[in-house]
């Protein structure tokens, strides 16, 4: 009678355990080579001086005053200190290995394996090229709308600063 139990077990535990199958080092670098990770972080990378200063650009936005001469210059020095940081810092032969570590960590082998699948057609490829401009303007979307919400952010901000005083 045991026997037939553990038998049992056996042919329905296995698929089981079959599903839930640690991803591959190996399954995962082919997954990130598919899906031209190296290459967009080096886009990004290329970007990053313009989206540094972009971001310094809205800093200089939120100013009471306007910036003088050599405060946009010490601000488009400091974007350039940054991006050359961030550059050096995000270079795929520094990240790789932890790439490999955060998708095998979230992801199991029929994960990936599915996710190679679908980036190896014809729709998967079009997701990858078309997701950076998705990403870019979903981006911009955000900034946007923070943006729009910033005067009202402000306003709280000051209503608070009133409240904590008089709470003193």
């Amino acid at each position: 009678m045991n026997k037939i139990r553990y038998a049992l077990l056996l042919t329905f535990a296995l698929p089981c355990m079959a599903f839930a199958q640690p991803a591959s080092e190996q399954s995962v670098r082919e997954l990130l080579k598919i899906t031209k990770s190296e290459q967009m972080i080096d886009a990004v990378n290329a970007q990053m001086e313009s989206i540094i200063a972009a971001s310094m650009k809205n800093i200089e936005q939120d100013q009471d005053k306007p910036l003088n001469d050599k405060q946009q210059k010490a601000l488009k020095d400091f974007a350039a200190k940054v991006a050359k940081i961030m550059g050096n810092t995000m270079q795929w032969s520094e990240i790789e290995a932890d790439m490999i570590r955060i998708y095998a960590n979230s992801f199991n082998q029929e994960e990936i394996n599915g996710m190679i699948n679908f980036y190896k057609t014809p729709v998967g490829q079009a997701t990858i090229e078309k997701m950076p401009v998705v990403m870019q303007q979903s981006i911009e979307m955000g900034q946007n709308l923070s943006q729009r919400a910033m005067p009202q952010i402000q306003q709280a901000a000051q209503e608070l600063q009133k409240e904590m005083k008089a709470a003193e």
